[in-house]
């Protein structure tokens, strides 16, 4: 399981961050996004269909804020 999200995780997971529970509309991502998130426990959602809602989890703001690792040079 990854540890360090890519780019467009980190991106999804700046939307939610420190605002609580955010309607599944208002994010722009693909459910691919969403999915890898919701699996390794990034992000965590509740409610069905048209209100279904996410918000990041403290796993999901430990990875969001860990140093991404350079690579070469």
């Amino acid at each position: 399981m990854a540890t360090i999200p890519n780019h467009n995780e980190r991106q999804l997971m700046q939307q939610l961050r420190g605002r609580g529970w955010v309607r599944g509309f208002e994010l722009p991502s693909t459910c691919r996004i969403i999915g890898g998130l919701l699996q390794k426990g990034w992000i965590e959602s509740r409610g069905a269909e048209r209100s279904l809602e996410y918000r990041i989890t403290e796993e999901g703001i430990m990875a969001k804020t860990a140093p991404i690792p350079r690579y070469g040079r």
